[in-house]
């Protein structure tokens, strides 16, 4: 509270941020590939940040669809189940359902996964352990 002359003035409250994740969150700038259920579908993008359960990723220009359902992490050579928790814009939050390596069993999915993975190595890195 704050008296000047014959007003008396008091600060409005702060907002309370509310942290909903149970895991910290790293920042991170990765190439990303970001997969549907639609055999052909697969869109490029940008994971911003990371946690243990979750990751924001952005596709430049582009409205995000909700409809995604892998999330590739072209140099972690791993593919995540994904969820959409929120979408604004170009950007949206993803909840990490499950982790696949490239290095796994191999179905069709996943060989379809690792051509869209391939896709995006660097050329000196396409060489496979």
């Amino acid at each position: 509270m704050t008296t000047f002359g014959a007003q008396t003035f008091v600060p409005a409250p702060m907002p309370v941020s509310v942290e909903r994740r149970s895991s910290k969150r790293q920042r991170v700038l990765l190439t990303g590939v970001l997969s549907g259920s639609r055999r052909e579908a697969s869109q490029s993008c940008s994971v911003r940040n990371v946690s243990e359960t979750g990751a924001r990723i952005q596709l430049p220009g582009t409205d995000l669809p909700m409809s995604w359902s892998s999330l590739i992490v072209v140099r972690d050579a791993c593919v995540y189940a994904i969820e959409p928790v929120w979408v604004s814009g170009d950007q949206a939050g993803v909840k990490l359902v499950s982790t696949r390596a490239f290095s796994g069993p191999s179905t069709y999915e996943m060989e379809r996964l690792r051509d869209l993975w391939l896709e995006k190595l660097p050329r000196s890195g396409r060489s496979l352990h």
